[in-house]
């Protein structure tokens, strides 16, 4: 299951759980042994693989953010007529790519998140219910 939700109209009415335990007895008969679940810090979605015996086995961190030590490139834009390409150079060569700042970053420990200007930032969880 790539993406699992329910309305926030419906939450609450136990669609989630049902729905989560069909999906469950049918990988279960298809022959998977465990499933891995992954989710924000949610607290009702966190409830809910809990209270199905899920256990927590991991977390890390999303943040969209700016490393602090990026040198932003100077440079002049110009427009190839002939291929209708924008041709980008520094003072001293052509660029072929620029990052976009800021942009998702996954952080492993909460400490990699000080070399960063965050703009927005969540844990995500990592579950293991053997089926």
């Amino acid at each position: 299951m790539e993406v699992f939700a329910v309305n926030p109209a419906a939450q609450g009415q136990g669609v989630g759980r049902a729905l989560l335990k069909s999906c469950l007895t049918e990988l279960k008969a298809a022959g998977a042994d465990f499933v891995e679940i992954f989710t924000r810090s949610d607290l009702p979605a966190n409830h809910l693989y809990q209270s199905i015996g899920a256990h927590e086995i991991a977390h890390n961190w999303r943040a969209l953010a700016t490393p602090k030590n990026y040198d932003f490139p100077k440079a002049k834009w110009t427009l190839n007529t002939n291929t209708k390409e924008l041709v980008v150079t520094t003072a001293t060569d052509r660029v072929e790519v620029i990052p976009q700042y800021p942009q998702w970053f996954s952080f492993f420990t909460e400490a990699a998140m000080a070399d960063f200007t965050i703009t927005q930032s969540y844990m995500e969880r990592t579950y293991l219910l053997i089926l």
